[in-house]
């Protein structure tokens, strides 16, 4: 007991290997109850940086986390983010200084600014603008997350894919990139950028190397974008409400907020029971802590949600932690190989990934990969501490209307008993 609060048992087997400088990974045996855990910690004096890399490289797509791990060069590696039918991340999604999706769902995120010098984890207030001398600034409420409404603004790009492509009968106009993501005065980042091709018809426009900004045809919005003329200079910025951040991905629900286990004791919800869980935490110092924890095996029972928090903030010392996606999409991998022993009996694929890159390590581009099958979203919807026991959980706590990811849930039920028919 530690201040009241039931932890995991101390009398634990750990072996610990060092990944590079600044980087530990330690393996957990525990008996009493049985687990392995495994631990990579990432100290600010690594000579590494931590990112976030979307699974396939564009909507839609999955890909396995020993995948995303060769395909970057990465010395470790973990599961992001919660999964849709078509792969694609749940929460909001920011690589490399690019905001790539605005959230389906009412959420929680990890965000990093670019030198890894400070991380955050909680609710994002994500504010995007399109701005210019012409139209000043204008407010986008959706990024490669649904055409747009009529009275705003829709943000498509390249990792839109086939999945979000900007509408056949909108206003849209093509901006093409003049720089990098820079900080701007409001804390957020600015990526300037001219513009190219502007069309009002039936035909639609693709991003190429920059983005589409489109409006219904005839909404009032409409008329900023046919305004956008020629090669002049507009800009965009955005922000999640944290300094300087520069990449993202998402989970739920935040287990330790500012020092403080925010979990309760046992819920009904099968959510909150013992499952193998993935999370990330924010210790002392700066340090990151990347966590798995193996379960549904004999030799690991899994945590419930209350144990990964209370394992972050009292065996760790974690200030703050996210759960990520668990159940059978926990993996963690590094030299190369799976470390844990994934639930499903195989490594699942998964829509976003976190990973340990050396710097100036090289970077391989990202595959075109087609969605796995369906019983790959059949075994997510079922599973309790993945992407369906987060929607009944959201959708009891009114955090999630039924029609979001629960919906979702349902109608992929219905289409397979269908098929099987």
């Amino acid at each position: 007991m530690v201040g009241g609060i039931s932890v995991p048992a101390t009398a634990a087997q750990v072996r610990t290997r060092r990944l590079g400088k600044g980087i530990v990974l330690k393996s957990i045996t525990q008996r009493n109850p049985r687990l392995r855990i495994k631990v990579a910690s990432v100290s600010p004096q690594a000579r590494h940086r931590i990112q976030v890399v979307l699974g396939s490289g564009r909507l839609p797509g999955l890909e396995r986390t020993s995948g995303i791990a060769r395909r970057k060069g990465a010395v470790v590696a973990i599961n992001g983010d919660y999964a849709r039918p078509s792969g694609r991340p749940v929460m909001a999604f920011a690589q490399a200084g690019s905001l790539l999706q605005t959230p389906l769902v009412w959420g929680r995120n990890f965000a990093l600014t670019r030198d890894g010098e400070k991380a955050y984890i909680g609710h994002p207030h994500i504010k995007v603008e399109l701005g210019s001398a012409a139209i000043g600034s204008v407010p986008i409420k959706k990024v490669n997350a649904g055409g747009p409404r009529k009275r705003s603004l829709a943000l498509f790009t390249r990792h839109g894919g086939t999945l979000e492509r900007p509408p056949r009968k909108g206003c849209s106009a093509r901006l093409l990139p003049e720089g990098i993501p820079r900080r701007a005065a409001t804390g957020g980042l600015r990526i300037r950028y001219r513009v190219g091709v502007v069309r009002c018809s039936g035909k639609r426009l693709r991003p190429g190397d920059g983005v589409i900004v489109s409006a219904r045809p005839h909404g009032p919005k409409s008329q900023i974008v046919r305004s956008l003329r020629g090669t002049q200079a507009t800009s965009l910025t955005w922000s999640l409400g944290w300094e300087a951040a520069y990449e993202t991905v998402g989970g739920n629900p935040t287990l330790v907020e500012n020092g403080r286990v925010v979990i309760g004791r046992a819920k009904p919800d099968a959510f909150y029971l013992r499952h193998p869980r993935t999370g990330v935490g924010i210790g002392p110092q700066g340090k990151i802590f990347f966590v798995t924890v193996d379960g549904r095996q004999r030799r690991s029972k899994g945590m419930t949600l209350r144990g990964f928090a209370n394992f972050f903030r009292y065996r760790l010392g974690a200030s703050w932690a996210l759960n990520l996606d668990g159940g059978g999409s926990t993996t963690m991998v590094a030299g190369g190989r799976v470390l844990n022993s994934p639930s499903d009996g195989r490594e699942r694929p998964v829509s976003s990934a976190l990973v340990v890159l050396p710097i100036g390590g090289a970077r391989r581009s990202a595959p075109r990969m087609s969605v796995p099958g369906a019983t790959i979203w059949d075994e997510v919807v079922a599973d309790p501490a993945s992407t369906g026991g987060l929607a009944d959980t959201l959708v009891s706590r009114g955090r999630a209307r039924p029609r979001s990811l629960r919906a979702a849930a349902r109608t992929f039920r219905a289409q397979r008993a269908q098929r099987i028919k």
